[in-house]
């Protein structure tokens, strides 16, 4: 079963409500498949720390459940040899980049000082499958061992190692002395056609190739003129179909460091926070944009995304401002904002990498020992959603209406509103679980109507301004992160549950600067005719059926003739498969008796009732038409018939006697 079916009411529309400052209505958007893989890491790993023999760090990654990992991560990728588990000899790389931070800088020499064959391929292989990690990105070296990869990709192959996601290497627009000769992405696109693609397309015709873009033009709109990588993006794309039998990749990759290089120029102390939240949204839609009027619609791979990492974060009190984040609440939400734009928009965001896992450069967590680790405020709101992503089946945009504006622009992006909302949905449990980040200031109320029959929500909210003295939190990793424990760490979410009635409205306050976590469950099959969504077809029913007379809902066409009438309550009263009774028969006892007669007496010539006491034509009021209802059914059981004439007569002379 899917949320998008139209036999159940959330087929119809899942409705979110938000009020407080205003009232909004949202639905479901389409739903597209969900991708486990989408909520990657990143990690360098050709380094002398050795971390695919620590156990610890492998548990670290098992417990946040990383789906995908790359091999090998970062700039070093493009100085790798991995045939031979490798750095290329040590001039060479500083023939292309004078100043590597990773070459000849004392304890950081990883070139010189990483033991032999400490990083191949296959204990890369066999590490991820300990980690749990399910995919691999490799990252073929195209700058300085572009003639190896036929035979790398071959060996994978013969290995049995998955490869369905490959990088056209990492950054390499950065290397102007290998590229700009032929044009800057010129020859980083020949490459690709001529030394990596064929061989790909012919051992693997389902893996898919990423190219390398430069980000500025698609994230902020900076021009790519100038220096030696000048109209790389241009020159690149038209390689995509050299010779005519491309396209020789498929998807276009991109790093976001954007707030680091741009800050928060421009927003004041008052609103930098929303502007903060509402960054990733903005930029990364308008990337889908460029995307896809200048790049064929092509999908993008964001394979490294943070707040600043290394590009820093300017100066005065915003640049300030972003670094204390690190490790916080604040720096969580930033990241959560990259994959809820990933979930609303699927098919334009195919993988997305979080840089880096391990805490140093704004990571998400700290191995302790195979047992323990700290995460920070990054790492647990991951771990949440990842364990949420690697069961579903379905993601989907929330898209609210009158979602309160926070009145701030980025990118040109005016329309940029408190809620950030987007649905995962998983078929075998029948979960739907929707993530909500409220960007604003002010909390707002979140209404939930018309969402299906579910008869659990549960709510775990985090909040921005919570986080203890470091950010940190110890955890168990043997086992699921206990993110709810009550007497866990001060980073804690405040979790309750609440218990539904089936079908009825919910309304949920989401505090300022928050994420929330909205799981709902325990949904059952539709019943027939239950309108209220109790579990029963009864006579509460029909007091909903008559509220909705007129409307255009097809959940309350019980005979689908494109309207809701009263040839729909009579369907409802008098079905087999309904109430199977008649009108007049206010306590749905299936006849028509002095107990019914009873019950209108009781309330006779008044107004403001319901079917119960005695309103049997939906007017809202108990009076001669009614009586003239019930009579003309008097006696009539689907029940067990007994004699109705005498009590009837009784009755109306009681009813005089009242008058």
């Amino acid at each position: 079963m899917t949320p998008a079916r139209s036999t159940t009411r959330i087929a119809m529309a899942a409705f979110l409500t938000c009020a407080a400052a205003s009232t909004a209505t949202a639905g479901l958007g389409t739903s597209a498949p969900a991708n486990p893989l989408l909520m990657g890491g990143n990690q360098n790993f050709a380094n002398y720390d050795n971390l695919l023999n620590k156990n610890s760090f492998l548990a670290m990654i098992r417990a946040l459940q990383m789906p995908n990992m790359r091999y090998i991560a970062g700039s070093p990728a493009s100085f790798w040899d991995a045939l031979n588990a490798e750095f290329v000899p040590e001039q060479e790389i500083l023939d292309i980049w004078p100043d590597a931070w990773f070459v000849s800088n004392g304890a950081n020499d990883w070139v010189n000082g990483m033991p032999a064959s400490q990083f191949s391929v296959d204990r890369m292989d066999a590490a991820m499958a300990t980690a749990g990690v399910s995919n691999i990105q490799w990252i073929a070296n195209l700058t300085t061992r572009e003639d190896d990869q036929d035979d790398l990709f071959t060996y994978l192959d013969a290995q049995g190692y998955n490869y369905d996601y490959i990088e056209a290497d990492n950054e390499a627009f950065f290397w102007g002395s290998e590229f700009a000769a032929a044009g800057g992405g010129t020859e980083y696109g020949k490459r690709i056609a001529n030394k990596l693609a064929p061989t790909v397309r012919a051992l693997n015709p389902n893996a898919k190739i990423g190219a390398d873009f430069r980000s500025n033009e698609f994230f902020t709109g900076e021009s790519e003129s100038g220096g030696f990588n000048a109209n790389w993006n241009s020159n690149l794309y038209g390689q995509i179909n050299r010779n005519g039998n491309g396209p020789h990749f498929d998807a276009i990759i991109l790093h976001h460091y954007k707030m680091g290089s741009d800050g928060l120029s421009g927003y004041s102390t008052a609103n930098r926070r929303q502007a903060f939240l509402a960054f990733p949204e903005a930029t990364i839609e308008r990337a889908a944009r460029v995307a896809e009027e200048d790049y064929g619609d092509l999908p993008i791979w964001i394979t490294e995304y943070n707040v600043i990492a290394y590009n820093g974060s300017g100066g005065g009190s915003n640049g300030e401002w972003i670094r204390s984040t690190q490790n916080t609440g604040w720096n969580a939400f930033y990241q959560a904002g990259f994959y809820l734009t990933a979930f609303a928009n699927p098919d334009d965001i195919e993988l997305m990498n979080h840089h880096a896992v391990r805490s140093g450069i704004w990571g998400m967590a700290k191995e302790i020992s195979t047992s323990q680790a700290e995460l920070n405020a990054t790492g647990v709101i991951y771990a949440h959603v990842t364990d949420i992503l690697v069961d579903a089946e379905e993601m989907m945009p929330v898209e609210p209406d009158n979602n309160p504006d926070m009145n701030i622009t980025i990118v040109g992006d005016s329309d940029l509103n408190a809620f950030q909302a987007a649905a995962l949905y998983d078929q075998d449990s029948e979960t739907l679980s929707i993530l909500v980040m409220n960007r604003d200031d002010a909390a707002h109320d979140f209404q939930l109507s018309d969402y299906g029959l579910y008869s659990s929500l549960d709510i775990v909210t985090y909040l921005a301004d919570d986080p203890d003295a470091n950010g940190y939190k110890t955890v168990s990793l043997t086992s699921r992160i206990p993110l709810y424990e009550q007497d866990a760490a001060p980073f804690q979410p405040t979790t309750s549950q609440q218990f539904l009635a089936l079908g009825q409205p919910l309304d949920i306050e989401l505090p300022a600067f928050s994420f929330s976590v909205l799981t709902l469950s325990g949904q059952e099959a539709p019943l027939a005719g239950d309108l209220n969504g109790d579990g029963v077809v009864d006579t509460l029913d029909i007091n909903v059926l008559f509220d909705n007379l007129g409307s255009s809902d097809p959940f309350y066409d019980l005979n689908q003739d494109g309207s809701v009438d009263n040839d729909d309550v009579t369907l409802l009263v008098e079905g087999e498969d309904f109430i199977n009774s008649f009108y007049g028969d206010a306590n749905g006892d299936q006849s028509v008796d002095l107990l019914d007669l009873s019950a209108l007496a009781a309330d006779f010539d008044t107004a403001g009732h319901e079917w119960e006491q005695g309103d049997f034509n939906g007017d809202s009021a108990v009076n001669l038409t009614d009586l003239s209802i019930l009579a003309s059914n008097f006696g009539n059981t689907n029940a067990v018939p007994e004699p109705a004439a005498a009590t009837l007569l009784l009755a109306l002379a009681a009813i005089r006697r009242r008058r």
